[in-house]
This record gives structure tokens, sequence and C-alpha cells, in this order.
């Protein structure tokens, strides 16, 4: 997955915010690095995830490795190991929408960040021009 991707498909799953939009009509910022307090602030993280807080940070490699293709195959299991071996964890797109403030794309990062305990993650802000 790419970064415009993941963009793309912010859009795709606002559609009851934003209807038929594409990039152009949204500004994205930096990649900047918020707290998980901050976080739930703009969505129930408590409602969705897959592990409770620092769950996987208490498993071996073979348990991480099941659950994580478990909760969404294995190729993503797959993405999802290199980010947490290679420190590469993408940011998720939190929308920042006059009707709304939540994360727009990166449900499943934000319940592996959950899992391992993070007390921060990347985001990237999506705004409309």
């Amino acid at each position: 997955m790419s970064l415009r991707q993941d963009k793309l498909d912010a859009i795709d799953h606002l559609w009851d915010a934003v209807g038929d939009a594409d990039l152009s009509e949204f500004v994205f910022s930096a990649p900047e690095v918020i707290s998980m307090a901050k976080l739930e602030q703009y969505d129930d993280l408590g409602s969705w995830p897959e592990w409770g807080d620092g769950e996987l940070a208490e498993m071996d490699n073979d348990e991480v490795q099941e659950e994580l293709e478990g909760f969404r195959g294995e190729d993503w299991a797959k993405r999802a190991w290199k980010w947490l071996e290679e420190g590469t964890f993408p940011p998720l797109i939190v929308a920042d929408l006059p009707e709304d403030v939540a994360i727009a794309d990166g449900r499943g990062r934000t319940s592996v960040a959950l899992g391992m305990g993070w007390k921060e993650v990347p985001v990237i802000w999506m705004k409309r021009r």
C-alpha cells in the first residue's frame, strides 16, 4: 500500500461525509506523532480494536504472526510485521472535517498500535479545501 492509496481509501471510507470527492479537494498535512490519548478524543478506540492494550507485546513472534494473519490475512500480516521490525509504521489518516474528526484510514494499524501498547502513533491530518 502507498500513502496515495491510503488517502484514496480515506476518502472512500468517508463517503457519507464527503460524497463523490477526489484528492484535489483535500489538504493533507505532513506526518506528525500524536498520543493515543489524543487519538481517543476523535474516535472510540475501545469499540473496535482487535487487541487490548499491550496484548500483542506480551506474545511471542509466532503468536503475533498468527494473530496478524487471522486479523487481515497473510499479505497484510507480512506488511504489518515489516512495519514492526523496521519501525516504518505508516501514518494513520485522520479527517478533520466540519461535521466530524475521525480516523479515516488506518483502523488496522491503530489496532496493532493498541495491541503493542504504544502510547503514540504517526498521523496525517486531512482537511477539506
